[in-house]
């Protein structure tokens, strides 16, 4: 059997939807779910599906939040 790790560093999140954060990478996941959020094309706008919403990535920008460092007591 292999098993294959990934790290993840999250850098950005959504101030309506904490539980969605974008990597160094400039990747999307629900960290709920630990799923990543593929970017799609609706019509003729470049979004993602959050919930059952479509948001453009010129109306995500206005709710992007960068996390603060988190202390961890372990």
């Amino acid at each position: 059997m292999i098993t294959i790790t990934k790290s993840v560093i999250f850098k950005w999140k959504l101030d309506f939807a904490d539980h969605y954060q974008w990597t160094t990478e400039n990747e999307l996941y629900n960290t709920k779910t630990m799923r990543k959020i593929n970017k799609t094309v609706n019509v003729y706008s470049v979004g993602y599906w959050i919930g059952k919403r479509f948001y453009t990535i010129e109306n995500l920008r206005k709710h992007l939040v960068r996390i603060d460092k988190i202390d961890c007591p372990f």
